[in-house]
């Protein structure tokens, strides 16, 4: 199947997806094979209503159907499970976990202050890569590592007291990754490091308001974004941890 078909196949599904009362018939047949009748009356629907949505399912591969053995008249409904995982590895592959590159030499993360954001993104990559990559922090404009960075972050087991806030200018070698993590630096970056693989996440700055509360939310945010990302390196080489 072309790439064009498996996204055509993935629209019409999640197309499908969108209507509630066809992803609750959908649940409904997650128990077992039932006729249009059973249907309306689990989901309390005029049996035309039923028919509508079946027939959609069914045009879109999602659901089949066949003839009782006893009663020809009868039709039977089931899911079409092979059609959903598909739907489901296409969302992994080319969505969640698009396909996998080469495991960088190098990664900077980047925001202003090197305070909050790039520290956690740096000590989140480290620890769930188990230090198999080389990774950097660095602000352009530095100034401390909040307290309450290193405390949200002791909080998952990872510390980061000895983490020291850095200049981009002073980092020790030429990445070739720099991931901005700060809505400020982005265009700073391409000033920085042009020619250099970029992408940017944008993440909201958890230090004007001093609140642990929005710490965490980064840190979390954060965690998502890296585990992710470590997913789509090279995970023939075991750099997922668990």
């Amino acid at each position: 199947m072309s790439n064009v078909d498996a996204w055509q196949d993935m629209a019409t599904i999640a197309n499908c997806l969108a209507d509630a009362k066809r992803t609750k018939l959908l649940s409904a047949l997650s128990e077992g094979h039932l006729t249009a009748n059973q249907i309306a009356a689990v989901m309390q629907l005029q049996p035309s209503a039923v028919s509508y949505q079946l027939r959609v399912l069914t045009e879109a591969g999602m659901v089949l159907r066949r003839r009782g053995e006893s009663d020809t008249r009868e039709i039977y409904y089931r899911l079409n499970h092979r059609a959903i995982e598909r739907f489901t590895a296409g969302i992994a592959a080319h969505i969640l976990c698009p396909t996998s590159e080469s495991l960088p030499d190098a990664v900077l993360f980047v925001c202003r202050g090197n305070s909050a954001r790039s520290q956690m993104a740096e000590a989140w990559t480290r620890h769930l890569s188990d230090n198999v990559i080389f990774v950097m922090s660095a602000g352009i404009e530095p100034s401390d590592v909040h307290p309450l960075t290193q405390a949200v972050m002791a909080e998952v087991n990872v510390d980061i007291t000895k983490h020291k806030a850095k200049r981009v200018t002073e980092i020790p070698e030429i990445p070739d990754l720099v991931i901005s993590v700060c809505d400020v630096t982005r265009d700073e970056v391409s000033r920085h490091f042009g020619g250099i693989q970029h992408r940017h996440w944008s993440i909201p700055d958890p230090v004007p308001s001093g609140d642990i509360a929005d710490f965490r939310m980064a840190r979390d945010v954060i965690n998502a974004y890296v585990q992710r990302m470590i997913v789509r390196w090279n995970s023939a080489n075991d750099v997922l941890a668990g």
